[in-house]
């Protein structure tokens, strides 16, 4: 986990490899330059989400979240250059991603 003063970015990890990062703050930058977002779920919520899959079959994919609170206001979801398997795990963690209540 890396922290500033108003922002923390994770990363879940399979082995060695980083299979999703995210940014929880304010001020996430999304979408990419050039990219326009299409409108999707992030398991229970509503996002914003670009994707690409190169010539070797590798999958990215962006997506944002918007939150109705002051901070954190967002929650940034990535994953880079993954393969088939890895990009099973990582959509299958944003598809088990529902909202709750802070104690």
């Amino acid at each position: 986990m890396a922290a500033g003063t108003d922002f923390l970015v994770y990363s879940v990890s399979n082995g060695h490899q980083t299979v999703l990062g995210f940014y929880v703050g304010n001020f996430a930058r999304f979408p990419p330059t050039g990219e326009v977002p299409l409108q999707t779920a992030v398991g229970d919520m509503p996002g914003r989400c670009v994707a690409h899959v190169d010539q070797a079959g590798a999958s990215s994919r962006e997506c944002l979240v918007s939150l109705a609170r002051a901070f954190p206001s967002q929650i940034h979801f990535w994953y880079e250059r993954l393969a088939q398997p890895e990009r099973h795990v990582a959509d299958g963690i944003l598809d088990t991603l529902t909202p709750t209540e802070s104690p």
